[in-house]
């Protein structure tokens, strides 16, 4: 009799021991869980910063050089129509920002880059690409320096509803558009 009883007595701490064991493993997962997260959390963070940081550098050849701007002003109405010295500065201009654009869609993934990030770059990315002097200028010659599936994602888009293409006329101006600026009612 002795010997069941200490039998018992040992799966009786056996299970005790799984249970003590199994509720150590779930633990450890919950913490790893928590540490991907958290690290997961941050990878997005710092694709968001990063590109922030990147959209700045390029806008800063704009600002400090407006003659890009009306470049790109010139050359997203008409490529062919652009002055050679506005074509080349454009170009610089519009392939890191399609680089750059490049590198959001392949961190597009909601894993890595919040949706609301990706949207933007999205809808910017299309707007500069539906414009007519991207599209059938630019584009066709500078498309094969991106990954086919980007170029696809691209092109086969469409520009939301309520979206134009870009023409800069609103931020730069021109003869033909002169800048409306806002003027507040009183």
């Amino acid at each position: 009799m002795e010997a069941v009883h200490i039998s018992i007595v040992a799966d009786i701490i056996a299970a005790t021991a799984a249970v003590v064991a199994a509720i150590a493993t779930v633990s450890l997962l919950y913490v790893i869980y928590r540490q991907l997260k958290a690290t997961n959390q941050s990878i997005q963070e710092t694709a968001v910063q990063s590109l922030t940081q990147s959209i700045a550098t390029i806008n800063s050849i704009p600002i400090n050089n407006p003659e890009v701007g009306e470049a790109l002003a010139t050359v997203c109405e008409d490529w062919y129509g652009a002055k050679r010295e506005q074509r080349i500065s454009a170009h610089y201009f519009l392939f890191s920002w399609f680089k750059l654009g490049e590198q959001a869609w392949s961190h597009s993934d909601p894993e890595q880059t919040d949706a609301s990030t990706w949207d933007a770059w999205s809808i910017t990315l299309i707007r500069y690409y539906h414009s007519p002097g991207i599209r059938d200028g630019w584009w066709k010659y500078r498309k094969n320096a991106f990954s086919p599936e980007f170029v696809e994602e691209i092109e086969t888009s469409d520009l939301p509803d309520g979206v134009e293409a870009h023409d800069f006329h609103d931020v730069f101006g021109s003869p033909k558009h002169p800048v409306v600026r806002f003027r507040p009612k009183r």
